[in-house]
Parts: structure tokens; sequence; C-alpha cells
């Protein structure tokens, strides 16, 4: 039991799985959030991160998919 878990948890896709709930986290708590706020200061704060979110995304799936 103890081997099979080990095997299914050391799989390559849990790491992809694992950052696109982190991704998908972020959006959802901060961003989203952030963009509806009446404070312009806040506005700008989503607007950055979910910027910054798109490039680590785009080089994610450059270097991590499309290179295989």
């Amino acid at each position: 039991m103890k081997e099979s878990l080990k095997k299914v948890f050391k799989h390559s896709a849990w790491k992809h799985i694992l950052r696109l709930i982190g991704v998908f986290a972020v959006f959802e708590w901060v961003v989203f959030p952030s963009l509806t706020a009446p404070s312009t200061i806040f506005n700008v704060f989503g607007l950055l991160v979910a910027a910054a979110l798109g490039i680590f995304v785009g080089i994610y799936i450059k270097e991590e998919l499309l290179n295989k």
C-alpha cells in the first residue's frame, strides 16, 4: 500500500496539477477581488499580479511543456 501511494505521488503530473491549482487560487482570491474593489490602488495591484501570473504561466508552458 505504501509503495503504491509513493508511486502515485511521485508522478510528474502532480507538479503540473499543483501549479494549476495555485494559479487558479491566486486568481480567485487575489486578482478578482482586487479588480472589483472600489480602490484604484487595489485595482492596479490586481492588474500587476495578473500580468506577473500571465508571464509565469507563459514561461512555464514554454519551458516545461513545449521543450519535451
